[in-house]
């Protein structure tokens, strides 16, 4: 009986390890414990593990993705201040985060983007010395009165997107651009499809300096015209109308 014993506490003890070592792998995926340091030998293999992010520009507005087991995905670099990477988070989140690191693979940079390969950084970000020192910048007080979730709750308002469910999250759907000389937000936002080939889209401009706002709508040519270089131009395109 006393071996018996023994045994099933030893399989108790090999399952106990086993789920272990499963969490903690899954657990670094799936939260930020995974970009805490730039993994090199990761990197070398080419992500081996990883499923690639096949049509990413669509979604992403970018090519070079991996699948997280999240539903996010990630682009790993190198860039001109040091590799990185650069994260999609599981929908419905509409931005983005960037990572950039020291050569040795330690934490030197880090903060959300607004929406996805937009460039506009949002909310705080932190700023580390070689040592693990960190600096915080609030990059939202460039906005004036416009900051990006103040933006996204018009456009939720507008039913154009839905924080809840990701609706017209993709790159292709929803593009943002700031002007910091005009403290102007321009957000460019999927409406419908006309046909194979047209799209309907809204187009916000938010007013940093005033708190207002206007919103227009224009047709433009979709990805499926890129191959046709001789379409002609549409009658609301947004140069035709303010023509009009």
């Amino acid at each position: 009986m006393q071996k018996i014993n023994y045994i099933v506490i030893l399989l108790l003890m090999c399952l106990s390890s086993c789920k272990s070592r499963y969490l903690k792998n899954y657990v670094s995926d799936n939260n930020s414990n995974f970009f805490e340091k730039f993994d090199f030998d990761l990197d070398a293999n080419n992500y081996a593990g990883y499923e690639y992010a096949d049509d990413s520009y669509y979604y992403y507005g970018a090519n070079g993705y991996y699948k997280l087991k999240n539903n996010g995905a990630f682009n790993p670099g190198n860039y001109k201040e040091g590799p990185g990477y650069y994260v999609i988070p599981p929908s419905p989140a509409f931005n983005s985060i960037s990572y950039t690191y020291y050569k040795n693979g330690k934490m030197k940079t880090t903060g959300k983007i607004a929406g996805f390969n937009s460039g506009i950084k949002i909310g705080i970000w932190r700023f580390y010395d070689e040592t693990g020192k960190v600096t915080e910048v609030d990059e939202d007080k460039k906005f004036g009165f416009w900051d990006f979730d103040k933006v996204l709750s018009v456009l939720e308002k507008d039913g154009v997107i839905n924080l809840k469910t990701g609706k017209n999250r993709e790159f292709e759907k929803l593009q943002f651009f700031y002007d910091k000389d005009k403290k102007e937000w321009k957000v460019k936002v999927f409406k419908k499809d006309i046909n194979v080939l047209v799209e309907e889209y809204w187009e916000y401009l938010f007013d940093g300096n005033t708190g207002k706002y206007t919103r227009d709508w224009y047709e433009r040519y979709n990805k499926n015209a890129e191959k046709d270089m001789n379409l002609p131009p549409l009658k609301n395109s947004k140069a035709n109308k303010k023509k009009q």
